[in-house]
């Protein structure tokens, strides 16, 4: 009988390099909640992490999201300027932002 017969494994892929100073200084808010929530990407697992969550991490991300739409412009022409499969920043920067729209949607209102 193998180890793993009665376990599930589950693979964890390192996170990447990354190279914070490509984000325009306007942005310099979102490396860590990135790194943080960015690599949340399956529903499953975001389901998870939301049911989770305290009322202050809740607001806390509500507000990150509000914030990030004021600043829709510049972060789009970053998304626009790096390419997501070569600029993990760019990616994880995506996906915190889908995060976010999941909190405002379980947890905020709809603006």
């Amino acid at each position: 009988m193998s180890a793993f017969d009665d376990e599930e494994l589950e693979v964890v892929p390192p996170k990447p390099q990354f190279n914070w100073g490509l984000l325009p200084p306007q942005l310099n808010y979102l490396p860590g909640p990135a790194e943080q929530y960015g690599d949340l990407r399956f529903d499953e697992e975001i389901d998870r992490y939301l049911e989770g969550m305290s009322d202050d991490e809740k607001k806390q991300l509500l507000e990150l999201k509000k914030r990030i739409d004021s600043d829709g412009a510049i972060v789009n022409r970053f998304w626009d300027d790096y390419n997501m499969k070569k600029h993990p920043e760019a990616e994880y920067t995506y996906f915190l932002w889908l995060f976010l729209c999941r909190v405002r949607d379980a947890y905020g209102q709809n603006e």
